[in-house]
C-alpha cells in the first residue's frame, strides 16, 4: 500500500505550490473524488443516506478504501495546521489559547480516529492481504499524529507537572521512531529517513527537554527506552524487520552493502592532535559511529573494486561525506544550545566542543578533498592528477570488417585541454577547502598543525602548476610550459620542508583523504625534473628554429633541396622553386656534348681521324649546309612531280580567292 510515500508524497506536492489551506483544500477534492470512484456519494436529487463504514473486505477488494481513511485523516491534520500557522502569522508574540487552541486539538483527535480506525482494519492481516510492513507503517502514521496531540496539549501551559505530562509525547513518537527506524533498515528507502529527521527526531528531542531528560542520551536511545515493550506481537514485528532494533549496548547497526550488518560501538571521547574531549552530547558519538561505518564500506568496496571508473568510485564517498556532516551539524547544534544557555567560552564544556568541532569539520574537508582527488587521478592510478594519462574511451568499430576489429578514438587536443580544466577546477576546490580549515576556530593556535596545512597546500599547488603547464605544452607555448613546471618545483620544495618530518604510510586499499605521504612528495619531485629537463629541450630546438628564420638568408628552394629534411617538420611551400628565373648555371647534358664534338679535343683522338671528317666538310658548318642543300633538292623534285600531274588531270587552275575570275 506504501502508506508512508502516499501521505508524504501528497504533501510534498501540495507544500511546492502552496500551503496547509490550500492543501486541505486539495485534500477535499480528492475525497470527492475518491467517493465517487468508490461508489460512496448520493446520487443527485436523491435523499441523503448514511454510508456504512470501510470494512477489511472492502480494502481487500480495492486499496483505494485505506487510501479514502488516509486521506480524511489528512484533511484533518491539514486544518488544524492550517489555524495553527495563520495564528503563527497574525500573533506572533502571543501564545496560543483559549478556542483556537480547542479547534487545534480537536482536528487532531479527528485525524487520530481515522488513523487508528485504518490501524485496526490493517491488524486482521488475513482478510485486508495487508503486509505486516503495511500495519507497521499505517501504526507509525498514528502514532506521530497521536504525539502530534499531545505536543499542542502541553503547550497549553496547563497545570500538570512538565517532566510527567511531556512523557506521553515522548511515548508516542518514541514509536513512530522505532518503527520508522526498522523499515529504513529494512527497505533502504529514503522516504522514512525524511520523516525520522523533518519529524520525528525534533520532537522527541524537544519533549526530551521539557521531560528534564538527560541530554546526553541520544534519541535512538531515548525512543528505545520508551518504546512499549509490552506489546509482543509489536516487538516481533520489529525485530523482524532488524535484529538489533532494541539492542541496549552502545553500539549504532548499519547494513553493508553485501548485505551483512556492521555493528560500531559508539564513542565517548574524541581525539583531536594528542588531546582527548569528552563527548557532550550522544548525538555526535552516533553520528561518528555512522561516519566509522561507512568508512568501513569504503574501503571494502575498494579492496574488492579493482577496475572501475573515477565517477563510480567518487559516488561511494556520498554515504561517508553525509555521515561527516551529521556529525558536524550535531556539533554546531549543541553548541549553539549551550550558548543560549549563556555558557561561557572558559567553561570546559564549551572547550571540549570547540575541540570536537575542529575535529569534525577538519574530517569532513579531508574527505570532500579525498574525493577530489579521487576524481582528478588517471584511471587506475592514485596519481593526484601527476602525469597527464589518456582518457578512458570507448573503442570505436570500424565498418570494414566485422564488429571484433575495434580500435581506440585517439584523444583529440581539445578533448586534453578540457580534461586539464576539469582537473583545475577541482584544484581551486581543493585549496580552497584547506583554506577553510585554517578559519577555523582554534585552529591558528596550533602552529604544527599550520605548518602541515601549508605543507599540504603547496602539494595541491604544484599539481596544479604541472596541469596548467601539460595545457600551455599541448597548444606549443613550451615556455610558458617551462615556467609553470619551474614554478612547480619550488612548491614541491616548499612540501619537502614541511613534510620532512612525515612518515604516513599511503596504502592503495585506503580512501583518499587531506594527508600527503612521504613517496607522494619523492614522486612528485622525481616527475617534476623530468619534466622539466624535456621542456628545456624542446625550448631551446624552438629557439634554434627562430634563430634560422631571423638570419634573413633565403634558403635554397626545395627543389634543390630534396635530400635534406627539413628541421621543423614543416615544409615552406612559399619556396619550392625560383620565381621568377634567373641565368645560372646548369649541368651539362650529352647532346650538348655530341654538337660540340669537332670543337673538343679528346684524349686519345688521332690526326688523320680529324683529317678524314674535315674532308667530307668543314665541321659543322659542312653539316649544316649539306643538310640544307639535301632539303632543296628534295623540294624541287616534290615540285616537279606534282605539277605534270595538275595539267595531266584538266584541273583549271584557280584564280583569285576562292576559286572565283576577277
Amino acid at each position: 500500500m506504501d502508506i508512508t510515500t502516499f501521505v508524504h508524497g501528497n504533501r510534498n506536492r501540495a507544500f511546492l505550490i502552496g500551503d496547509y489551506n490550500s492543501y486541505h483544500s486539495q485534500l477535499t477534492r480528492q475525497v470527492l473524488a475518491l467517493r465517487k470512484k468508490l461508489g460512496r456519494t448520493t446520487p443527485k436529487n436523491a435523499k441523503y443516506t448514511e454510508k456504512a463504514p470501510v470494512t477489511a473486505q472492502d480494502i481487500a477488494s480495492r486499496h483505494e478504501f485505506a487510501h479514502l481513511i488516509l486521506l480524511q485523516a489528512e484533511r484533518a491534520w491539514s486544518q488544524a495546521m492550517h489555524i495553527k500557522s495563520s495564528h503563527a502569522e497574525d500573533n506572533a508574540d502571543q501564545r496560543i489559547t483559549g478556542s483556537t487552541r480547542q479547534h487545534i486539538i480537536s482536528r487532531l483527535h479527528k485525524a487520530i480516529g481515522h488513523a487508528q480506525k485504518l490501524v485496526e482494519l490493517l491488524q486482521d492481516r488475513q482478510t485486508t492481504k495487508a503486509t505486516e510492513n503495511d500495519y507497521l507503517e499505517a501504526r507509525a502514521y498514528a502514532q506521530c499524529l497521536a504525539g502530534a496531540e499531545e505536543f499542542e496539549k502541553q503547550s497549553s501551559q496547563r497545570k500538570e507537572d512538565p517532566a510527567v505530562a511531556w512523557r506521553k509525547c515522548v511515548v508516542h513518537f518514541s514509536e513512530a521512531h522505532v518503527i520508522y527506524s526498522a523499515l529504513l533498515y529494512a527497505t533502504q528507502k529514503d522516504q522514512f529517513k525524511e520523516v525520522i529527521g523533518g519529524t520525528v527526531d525534533p520532537s522527541i528531542r524537544y519533549a526530551a527537554y521539557q521531560s528534564r531528560l538527560p541530554r546526553t542520551t541520544a534519541v535512538a536511545t531515548t525512543a528505545k527506552e520508551h518504546f512499549p515493550r509490552e506489546e509482543s506481537e509489536l516487538v516481533s514485528m520489529v525485530e523482524k524487520l532488524n535484529p538489533t532494533a532494541f539492542n541496549d549496548e552502545a553500539a549504532t547497526a548499519a547494513r553493508t552493502q553485501d548485505g551483512t550488518n556492521s555493528t560500531v560501538s559508539i564513542p565517548t571521547t574524541i581525539s583531536w592532535r594528542g588531546r582527548n574531549a569528552p563527548i557532550a552530547d550522544a548525538a555526535i558519538g552516533q553520528a561518528m559511529a555512522a561516519t566509522t561505518i561507512a568508512t568501513t564500506q569504503l574501503s571494502d568496496f575498494i579492496a574488492k573494486s579493482k577496475d572501475i571508473s573515477a565517477q563510480a568510485l567518487a559516488a561511494q564517498f556520498d554515504p561517508v561525506l553525509t555521515s561527516a556532516q551529521d556529525t558536524v551539524d550535531a556539533v554546531r547544534r549543541s553548541i549553539s544550545d549551550l550558548t543560549k544557555e549563556g555558557v561561557t567560552e572558559s567553561d570546559a564544556r564549551m572547550q571540549d566542543l570547540r575541540v570536537s568541532d575542529l575535529a569534525a569539520n577538519y574530517a569532513l574537508i579531508s574527505w570532500r578533498i579525498g574525493r577530489n582527488r579521487v576524481l582528478i587521478s588517471s584511471p587506475g592510478t592514485q596519481d593526484d592528477g601527476l602525469e597527464l594519462g589518456q582518457e578512458q574511451r570507448r573503442p570505436v568499430k570500424k565498418a570494414k570488417k566485422g564488429p571484433s576489429d575495434q580500435a581506440v578514438e585517439p584523444e583529440s587536443k581539445a578533448r586534453r585541454i578540457i580534461r586539464l580544466t576539469e582537473r583545475v577546477v577541482l584544484y581551486d576546490a581543493t585549496l580552497q577547502s584547506i583554506d577553510s580549515v585554517k578559519d577555523l576556530r582554534g585552529a591558528a593556535r596550533d602552529s604544527d598543525f599550520m605548518a602541515e596545512l601549508d605543507g599540504q597546500r603547496a602539494y595541491f599547488q604544484a599539481l596544479k602548476c604541472i596541469n596548467i603547464g601539460y595545457s600551455h605544452a599541448a597548444l606549443s607555448a613550451h615556455k610558458e610550459a617551462l615556467v609553470l613546471f619551474a614554478r612547480a618545483q619550488t612548491f614541491a620544495q616548499t612540501v619537502s620542508e614541511s613534510l620532512s618530518g612525515s612518515t604516513v604510510a599511503k596504502s592503495e586499499e585506503k580512501p583518499s583523504s587531506l594527508e600527503v605521504t612521504t613517496d607522494q612528495v619523492s614522486r612528485l619531485s622525481e616527475h617534476l625534473e623530468l619534466l622539466i629537463l624535456r621542456q628545456r629541450g624542446l625550448v631551446a630546438l624552438k629557439q634554434h628554429m627562430n634563430d634560422e628564420k631571423s638570419t634573413g638568408v633565403k634558403p635554397l628552394p626545395i627543389s634543390e633541396r630534396l635530400h635534406e629534411y627539413p628541421a621543423s617538420g614543416q615544409v615552406d611551400l612559399d619556396n619550392i622553386v625560383t620565381w621568377p628565373p634567373k641565368m645560372q648555371p646548369v649541368p651539362v647534358k650529352p647532346i650538348f656534348l655530341d654538337l660540340a664534338w669537332n670543337y673538343i679535343e679528346y684524349p686519345g683522338r688521332s690526326q688523320a681521324d680529324d683529317e678524314e671528317i674535315n674532308g667530307q666538310g668543314e665541321g659543322m658548318e659542312g653539316i649544316v649546309s649539306g643538310v640544307v642543300e639535301t632539303a632543296k633538292q628534295a623540294t624541287e623534285a616534290i615540285k616537279e612531280a606534282v605539277v605534270p600531274a595538275a595539267e595531266e588531270t584538266g584541273t583549271p587552275k584557280k584564280r583569285g580567292w576562292f576559286g572565283f575570275g576577277r
